[in-house]
């Protein structure tokens, strides 16, 4: 699902910050261009986002944490079913973020912001040869500070938020010439405020 495009806006790196980080597995880069697999954005490169797998996870796990840096303080909680042909995970995370000095205990502007996500991924077994895998993720940045005029000084407060679905159906026939089909329908919407 393509997320960062640079026909979405002057700036395509800011919506790679709204990636649901709780529902990430793995984040694999694939330097060059990657059109014929990725789309026609794809031109300098991949970042291709692996959600977590439902039939992997433990039933809970929760994390809490700070860091020192920008006095950031952050907690996520992870479920999942664990059902032998219906699984299920789902997560949250949030993430307030303080104000950031410099070495001089100089505050530096707009560096205070807040971070949210949560995400539902359902993977259902319809026959031994056909899955349908089901992902809803929500995620958003409230109150934070970016430049877009450089050079003139103007910091704009912004609020973006991001909602991704998809629905993939996978064939995985025992004994055929086809090995894996795949249809992936998704929808994506993005918000600035």
């Amino acid at each position: 699902i393509p997320i960062n495009m640079a026909s979405f806006r002057t700036g395509p790196n800011q919506y790679f910050r709204l990636l649901p980080l709780s529902a990430l597995e793995s984040l694999s880069l694939y330097e060059g261009p990657g059109s014929v697999v990725s789309g026609s954005g794809a031109m300098g490169g991949v970042v291709h986002a692996t959600t977590l797998d439902a039939r992997d996870q433990p039933k809970v796990s929760a994390q809490l944490g700070a860091n020192s840096a920008d006095a950031s303080q952050h907690g996520m909680l992870i479920a999942s079913s664990r059902h032998a042909t219906h699984p299920v995970v789902m997560g949250a995370q949030i993430t307030r973020h303080d104000i950031l000095h410099s070495s001089g205990r100089t505050p530096w502007p707009a560096s205070d912001f807040s971070e949210f996500n949560g995400f539902l991924k359902a993977d259902l077994t319809l026959t031994p040869t056909q899955r349908l895998i089901a992902f809803a993720s929500f995620s958003g940045v409230d109150g934070a500070g970016r430049t877009d005029r450089l050079g003139q000084g103007d910091i704009r407060w912004y609020d973006n938020s991001m909602m991704v679905t998809y629905l993939r159906w996978l064939y995985q026939p025992a004994k055929s010439w086809v090995r894996t089909a795949r249809v992936t329908p998704h929808v994506q919407y993005l918000q600035e405020g």
